[in-house]
C-alpha cells in the first residue's frame, strides 16, 4: 500500500520534536512523523492532545472509553 503523506524518518521526526519542544517519543507515532514537517502543527496537535488527555476534566474512565470507541471506529488494532 501506498502512503498518500511522507512521514519523517524516526531519527529526523526525533530531532525536529526536540527542536519544537515536543517530548521526543512522540516523534516515534507514525502521525507525528507526518505532523513534525510543520513543526507548528505539530506543537499545536501535542498542545491540544496534553490538554484534553492530562489536563481534563472528564472521569478517567470515561476518557479510556472515549479512546477504545476511537480505535474501534478507526480499525486500530
Amino acid at each position: 500500500m501506498q502512503e498518500r503523506l511522507g512521514r519523517l524518518s524516526p531519527k529526523q521526526a526525533r530531532a525536529a520534536a526536540v527542536e519544537a519542544g515536543i517530548p521526543e517519543y512522540m516523534a516515534d507515532l507514525s502521525v507525528f512523523q507526518i505532523l513534525l514537517k510543520n513543526p507548528a502543527v505539530a506543537a499545536g496537535v501535542n498542545g491540544l492532545l496534553s490538554t484534553l488527555i492530562w489536563k481534563g476534566r472528564l472521569d478517567g474512565r470515561l476518557r479510556e472509553l472515549v479512546i477504545m470507541r476511537i480505535g474501534w471506529t478507526t480499525g486500530a488494532v
